[in-house]
């Protein structure tokens, strides 16, 4: 009888095993590394990129979030402040089958952000980018970790909020 009981419970536990893993494998696959992400709102076209997926640890991450008027009429944007956009970057752990976000460095945390209300007019066909390096240091300056990473670029606009994302990768 003992062992019977030992055996379900160790058949059950493999197949719990297998259940999980197989999870996970999915999850992986269907979140790819991504180096570009975009999107429209009215007559804008909003994209956000980066020049590689994979990551060396002394290189620097450009990212560049572009605003394009795709209308025939020109498009006035207003920002609260001095700050028009915003990057972030959040290290994925794994969390059993799920992904679980970290944040290890904001581009407006480097301070410079001044209450000043403004706004800028885009021309038809005209595009505006804003850029950011992360040089992959967390918030302390320290290098981060070998590992996959989300980046969300933020456009701050009064008129509406974009937000659009990446993931890559740094290696050793």
């Amino acid at each position: 009888m003992k062992k019977e009981v030992l055996f379900f419970f160790g058949l059950l536990f493999l197949v719990l095993a297998v259940f999980i893993g197989a999870v996970r494998y999915m999850a992986v696959r269907s979140s790819p590394l991504k180096t570009n992400a975009d999107t429209e709102v009215k007559d804008l076209h909003f994209s956000l990129k980066m020049d590689n997926a994979v990551y060396r640890a002394d290189e620097p991450v450009i990212l560049k979030l572009g605003v394009r008027n795709v209308g025939e009429k020109p498009v006035v944007i207003e920002f609260p402040s001095s700050l028009e956009s915003d990057f972030v970057v959040e290290r994925e752990r794994d969390f059993f089958f799920f992904k679980v976000p970290f944040e290890v460095w904001r581009y407006s945390a480097q301070g410079g952000e001044v209450d000043n209300p403004h706004k800028i007019a885009i021309k038809a066909g005209e595009e505006k980018i804003f850029q950011a390096k992360w040089n992959q240091n967390d918030f302390n300056g320290k290098q981060v970790q070998p590992g996959k990473y989300r980046i969300t670029g933020i456009m701050n606009t009064k008129n509406f909020k974009i937000s659009l994302q990446l993931r890559g990768e740094t290696e050793k």
